[in-house]
């Protein structure tokens, strides 16, 4: 050994017992989440600076609670000199537990590494953008770094690559963008009351957000038509949408309110409430909408919700039909919407409950559903799609009286189905599916969602929802 009989014994004891840790790391995950495979890459640091540890989206699918156990042994890595790479979707709650750590989304986005001498090239070498775990050759004059170790606990299923941006469909979300802050609490608290709570966790949210990510994911060229703050709660949305490839050409920022936000209270029985500010999404009109006409007009999809202001939704709806695109409305949460609204939108896409509530009705009438879509349908919508959880989605239109079965899966969590049904539903109608076989992408979509913990995490890369749909045929 040219460095010392003695230093060699020293490092390869170091780097062996490095090893067995990071495995057992990867064996946590893989457990933690219920099988989440992680493929794990220890690299060798440059020059003097610590060794470098590379995970993709290692907290996915993990509940909150399981996830500190994941933060402390990083923690416990980082305490022995070990630098950590992470591409996450989860990258503001990872920089809030680890303080040694980059983070990747499409380009490195944050910093310094106490100790380390590892330049952002030697980084982009060692973790390509959206390719983690493919090393490649060493660059030229690269000395002193490469691969240490590789060690596979599987692997989550890799991103399609994407397509050339000319062949990809274009969809146009014209939606909310808001931050969910959540903590549990023995008991509900009284006005007056300080009380201790635990699990605090927060993440992004919001309809329109949640859906555009969902179509990128799917590999649609994705635009998102939101307002955001001028705050620290507006980067949680730059980065993932930088993370998952969101056009954000449309994204405005205003010092007038502050970027949307939710709190959201649990208590151990699992009951909750909600108070909800949107904020900067509430300065969202159809002059606001109006500044995206050129994305609209070049869309084969125009979507919409309602966690915006009507007019602004309504004028989306307005835009895309001109245009020419088909226009997909997610009266998401229910409001009174104008009836001349309705001769805009192609789709309508409410749960039971929406429905419900669009004609007046308490959320739990027992009026038919069918019956109900047919009063929407003689207001002027061309399709309504009723999504009714596990017993599927009705379609109902001049050519189509139709359920679609919901595939069955273990429900975890199903706050993200509805938006991640609207996504796979509108990339399937963009490529040209038929409408039973784009309800069923939803459908299928959908159920994944209901598969993992939280929204953004639950939903769908291609192969996954192309896996998922070979299975349910």
């Amino acid at each position: 050994c040219r460095r010392g009989r003695r230093r060699c014994t020293r490092e390869k004891y170091y780097v062996g017992s490095l090893q067995a840790k990071v495995s057992d790391l990867g064996q946590k995950i893989a457990t933690l989440s219920g099988g989440n495979q992680q493929k794990i890459i220890l690299a060798r640091g440059l020059a003097s600076g610590p060794k470098l540890l590379i995970l993709h989206e290692p907290t996915r699918g993990i509940d909150v609670g399981a996830k500190a156990e994941i933060y402390a042994i990083l923690k416990s890595l980082a305490a022995e000199g070990l630098a950590i790479l992470m591409i996450s979707s989860e990258l503001p709650e990872i920089v809030l537990h680890t303080s040694r750590v980059i983070v990747m989304a499409d380009r490195v986005v944050a910093g310094q590494l106490t100790g380390a001498e590892i330049t952002e090239e030697a980084v982009m070498w060692l973790a390509p953008p959206k390719a983690a775990v493919d090393m490649g050759p060493a660059p030229a004059g690269a000395t002193g770094s490469g691969v240490m170790a590789e060690i596979t606990v599987g692997g989550p299923p890799p991103r399609p690559e994407k397509r050339e941006r000319g062949l990809m469909p274009e969809i146009t979300v014209v939606g909310s963008f808001a931050v969910g802050l959540t903590i549990r609490t023995p008991v509900m608290p009284v006005f007056g009351q300080t009380l201790f709570g635990s699990d605090f966790d927060f993440g992004p949210g919001g309809k329109g957000s949640n859906q555009a990510v969902g179509v990128a994911r799917l590999g649609a060229s994705s635009a998102l038509v939101t307002c955001l703050g001028q705050d620290d709660l507006a980067q949680v949305a730059l980065r993932l949408h930088a993370a998952e490839g969101v056009d954000t050409a449309h994204v405005v920022q205003t010092a007038e309110k502050a970027t949307g936000v939710g709190f959201i209270i649990l208590n151990t029985g699992g009951d909750n409430f909600i108070i909800l500010d949107m904020g900067a999404n509430t300065l969202m009109d159809a002059a606001f909408v109006d500044r995206a006409k050129d994305r609209i007009a070049r869309s084969q999809i125009v979507m919409a919700v309602l966690e915006i202001p009507v007019p602004a939704a309504a004028r989306a709806m307005e835009l895309g039909k001109a245009a020419g695109a088909r226009t997909i409305l997610n009266p998401a949460p229910a409001a009174q919407i104008p009836s001349g609204v309705f001769a805009h939108v192609d789709y309508l896409t409410p749960n039971e409950s929406e429905l419900r509530l669009l004609l007046g009705l308490r959320p739990d009438d027992r009026t038919g559903t069918r019956d109900l879509a047919l009063e929407l349908r003689r207001r002027g919508v061309g399709c309504v799609i009723v999504t009714m959880g596990g017993n599927g989605a009705l379609i109902l239109d001049d050519t189509h009286d139709l359920v679609v079965p919901t595939p069955k899966v273990a429900v975890v969590d199903t706050t993200g189905a509805g938006d991640s049904f609207n996504a796979g539903f509108a990339v399937a109608l963009a490529e040209g599916q038929t409408l039973p076989e784009a309800v069923r992408w939803g459908v299928t979509a959908g159920a994944h969602a209901c598969t993992r913990l939280g929204v953004i995490p639950s939903m769908p890369t291609r192969a996954e929802l192309a896996a998922m749909l070979s299975q349910t045929r």
